[in-house]
């Protein structure tokens, strides 16, 4: 169980650190809405910044596929050249599939899942990282709502039953 997996909590059990932001969990915004509830975590969305968030957790047998939902919105031109980039990683390793570029050609402009299969860390305490980077040049957002476990790959994590999505490329001013 991940707690505060909505981010509805607010600032709270999440560790949060941004360079150039107070806090990465903040409120839906006019340009984009949470999937559920009202709160998300908001990665970048300015230059030369690190955007961090972290939970110790416990895996379990019962549900081993770790689920979050995002959406991705980049202004940078080439996706060959990593200039911006989404990391999830368990205890500082990038989990297979956590590593996404943020770019124009993967912009994601709504919730779409990912998930992660977890069965090499069951019955651990693990530290769940979600981190992006940003360049000097071209403003990248994250979003990430709703992170918990599941059963099986294809099944979906619901707060609150709300589940929202977002028309057109998102391009929010923090």
């Amino acid at each position: 169980r991940i707690d505060n997996g909505n981010f509805e909590a607010g600032n709270t059990v999440w560790h949060e650190s941004s360079v150039k932001y107070p806090n990465v969990i903040t409120l839906e915004t006019s340009a984009i809405a949470a999937r559920s509830g009202q709160y998300f975590a908001w990665f970048g969305g300015s230059n030369d910044d690190i955007s961090v968030i972290t939970q110790t957790i416990q895996v379990r047998s019962d549900a081993r596929f770790l689920r979050l939902y995002y959406l991705a919105s980049s202004q940078e031109d080439d996706c060959k050249t990593i200039y911006d980039t989404a990391r999830i990683y368990v205890n500082d390793n990038v989990l297979l599939g956590g590593d996404i570029p943020l770019c124009k050609g993967k912009n994601v402009s709504t919730w779409r899942a990912a998930t992660f299969n977890m069965t090499s860390y069951i019955d651990q305490r693990i530290t769940l990282r979600i981190q992006v980077i940003t360049d000097s040049s071209y403003v990248s957002s994250f979003w990430v709502d709703d992170i918990g476990f599941v059963r099986t790959a294809t099944e979906q994590l619901n707060y609150y039953g709300k589940v929202t999505t977002t028309a057109g490329s998102p391009t929010p001013v923090r």
